[in-house]
């Protein structure tokens, strides 16, 4: 474990000694089960830590003395466990804290969950300042299989109508995946299933409401633990993005993720388009992009990923051979393979020649396919499964295989998977699908489970796993590391609050090398002719602090052509700021330039700070919804990136004759304007759109920045900085 990696978390996975509030004589309550639950690892030898009951109103309890208090112990208990409700837990903490209890885990709820947060917040405080860690509440607690802290309080059995005793909860194996969750059913019901697979759990950790140990502090706990090899989290939000953002870029396992939350942004209000597009499911997958953190779609991926990962073997690539003897089902598992980034392409000719070769003067050769998906047909045995399997591992075609063994067949016999197990373990990255629910099926997973070769039930999820893995093989780990800003670059944006004026926002441009057209603000009819005349055709534009976008309310008039036509484009955009009752900033006449439509964009988001998006730009933007999200900064490769993700990619390439950009230009525009949402706390959103893109210039023709500190409703024109 890294030194200093979190701040005391040792004291919940290996305290010296642990008190229970809330155990009593009824075994089905959550303290009586805990305390249980901590007795049994004592027991086995694996718990090194002393155990106590407290409650008020016992002298014993399951045959060992019981306390009526923290201090009436004969020693101060490093890990107290809090299972008595919500209104009694404050007490319990303030005694526990004045004590020199070092952690507590509060497993009740009624807290933040259902709007008491003056409760949680009062002991987030007490804690604070005693230096006491909490864990929960409303956690389900944590299991540490290596060191048998157990604070879980699902029982394994229940009693039937009958009387029959029924296993109700699988414990959790002995293995190397660690769970952090918070929500403590879906916890359990991910390392139950992992048991039933035979795949074992280094720990499982309920976060709860995080109120102090938060998601990603348990990530940076097991980051470096040589136990771990993979961290799956149940994830409905982060308290600090960035630390999670650092703390999973330098795991040195797999960090996947399942966001819950994916629905957008709850109706936020919003001033810029930019606001609209990335809302805070896109800065979340943003983040797990940049910091190579893979993301799970659903709760079976998630679990399937435990499994894939939990292998010995590690996927460096992402050339896939899919061996089977039924066309159907590997058919089904190449076309999904495709669909999620894996290449399953047919062998070179001399490998395709020296499979030939191999097997030539073998009848089953003659009837199989060799194309990818490897297809024996039907008819193929065991031992013909066996040695066409062993010999495609050996390809340089591929840096993994898929196996489909339809056992259903006549030829195969029942041993296919130790017999397949043999050639398939040390070598490339293999998993298994067995397909069916009979008791040879079963018998099989269970072979492979033993041998620690993933399997899966059905051929789409088995290709799943694979494209999860390469992704892991093929990340690309580029988390911003650095601190937020906490004062602006220009220290005038902080003094004031609300839209920046359009000099003032071109003037900000300006400083980070995004220039704009040639423009003049005018307010009135005497002063329409600029003294240095833009060059017709023109547009004009109704500047004014209350309104949001110009092209809703008939606020652009484009290709102005003359001095006539120019009055009366001010003359009707001032008529438009009296009718809806605007405050009237002036027109913006500014010169028109031709070229491709870009957006760029950036939002602050509360978890994860300064955001950037770039995108296909003009007045469909939200429409078109085609762009892509980073957390900022981003540096110029991390920009081309961004925009290599999007449709406007092979637009800005000249598509069918049009318009050529320099892309690694545009990029570095890109990350310019990354640095300025990073460089000023104080702006909220900002947005250039569009940023119209002709070869290698790039000129924001409208932009937008909205200011979120306290101060007036409008910014001076000297609020930010000449060239």
């Amino acid at each position: 474990m890294a030194k200093n990696a979190s701040r005391g978390l040792q004291s919940f996975f290996a305290p010296a000694s642990i008190a229970v509030a809330g155990v009593s004589p009824d075994p089905d309550k959550l303290g009586s089960i805990i305390f249980t639950n901590l007795r049994e690892s004592a027991s086995a030898g694996t718990l090194r830590a002393a155990v106590y009951p407290v409650n008020p109103k016992h002298d014993q309890l399951w045959g060992e003395r019981s306390f009526p208090s923290i201090k009436s112990l004969p020693e101060v208990p490093e890990l107290l466990v809090v299972a008595v409700p919500a209104a009694s837990a404050l007490d319990l903490v303030k005694e526990a804290a004045n004590a020199g209890v070092k952690a507590a885990i509060l497993i009740p709820g009624g807290f933040a969950e259902v709007g008491n947060r003056s409760r949680q917040a009062e002991i987030k405080d007490l804690a604070g300042r005693k230096g006491m860690r909490i864990l929960g509440p409303n956690t389900i607690g944590l299991i540490d299989m290596k060191t048998g802290v157990d604070t879980l309080f699902l029982k394994t059995t229940k009693t039937t109508g009958d009387g029959r005793k029924i296993i109700s909860s699988r414990k959790p194996l002995k293995g190397s995946v660690v769970v952090i969750t918070q929500s403590g059913h879906l916890g359990e019901t991910v390392s139950e299933e992992l048991a039933a697979r035979g795949v074992g759990v280094r720990a499982l950790v309920g976060t709860g409401n995080q109120l102090d140990v938060s998601v990603e502090e348990v990530v940076e706990h097991f980051a470096e633990d040589e136990g771990t090899s993979v961290i799956a989290i149940y994830l409905e939000g982060l308290v600090d993005g960035r630390r999670f953002m650092r703390a999973a870029s330098k795991a040195a396992k797999p960090v996947v993720a399942l966001k819950a939350g994916r629905t957008g942004a709850g109706g936020r209000a919003t001033l810029t388009h930019t606001a609209s597009l990335a809302g805070d499911y896109a800065a979340y997958q943003a983040a797990f992009r940049q910091c190579g953190a893979i993301e799970a779609r659903d709760l079976q991926e998630l679990i399937d990923s435990c499994v894939m990962f939990s292998s010995p073997s590690r996927v460096t690539g992402n050339r896939l051979a899919v061996i089977t003897n039924a066309g159907g089902v590997g058919t089904i598992a190449a076309e999904v393979a495709e669909e999620s980034g894996l290449d399953v392409d047919p062998p070179g000719r001399g490998s395709a020649r020296s499979l030939k070769s191999a097997f030539r003067g073998s009848g089953f050769i003659s009837n199989a396919s060799l194309s990818n998906p490897f297809d024996l047909t039907a008819t193929a045995s065991t031992e013909e499964f066996v040695r066409l399997t062993e010999a495609t591992l050996l390809l340089p075609d591929y840096d993994m295989a898929l196996v489909l063994p339809t056992h259903q067949t006549p030829a195969i016999a029942a041993d296919i998977a130790s017999r397949l197990a043999d050639v398939m373990e040390g070598k490339k990255p293999a998993v298994a699908s067995v397909i069916g629910w009979s008791d040879l099926a079963d018998s099989i997973r269970a072979e492979f489970a033993a041998r620690r070769i993933p399997s899966f039930p059905t051929p789409e999820r088995a290709a799943r796993a694979l494209s999860l893995a390469a992704a892991w093989g093929l990340r690309n780990r580029s988390a911003p590391v650095a601190s937020l800003s906490v004062r602006d670059r220009f220290a005038s944006l902080a003094r004031h609050r609300g839209t920046l004026s359009a000099p003032g926002t071109e003037r900000l441009l300006a400083s980070y090398g995004i220039p704009s057209p040639e423009s003049r603000v005018v307010t009135s009819e005497t002063n329409l002719r600029p003294r240095v005349p833009p060059t017709f055709p023109l547009a004009c534009k109704l500047l004014s602090r209350d309104l949001v976008h110009k092209t809703e309310a008939g606020g652009v008039i484009l290709d102005v052509r003359d001095e006539k036509t120019l009055r009366s484009a001010f003359l009707t955009l001032r008529g438009i700021a009296r009718r809806r009752r605007l405050r009237f900033d002036g027109v913006m006449v500014q010169k028109m330039v031709e070229g491709i439509e870009v957006i760029i964009g950036g939002t602050r988001d509360p978890t994860f700070g300064p955001t950037v998006l770039v995108g296909t730009g003009g007045r469909l933007a939200e429409v078109i919804r085609d762009y892509s999200v980073s957390i900022a900064p981003v540096n110029s490769k991390e920009a081309t990136d961004m925009i290599k993700r999007t449709k406007l990619a092979k637009v800005l390439e000249g598509y069918r004759g049009g318009t050529k950009v320099d892309v690694g230009a545009l990029a570095r525009t890109v990350a310019k304007f990354s640095k300025a949402m990073f460089e000023n706390p104080s702006i909220a959103e900002m947005e250039v759109n569009p940023l119209v893109a002709s070869g290698r210039s790039f000129l924001a023709v409208d932009a937008r920045v909205v200011i979120a500190r306290p101060g007036s409703a409008r910014i001076a024109d000297s609020s930010v900085p000449r060239e």
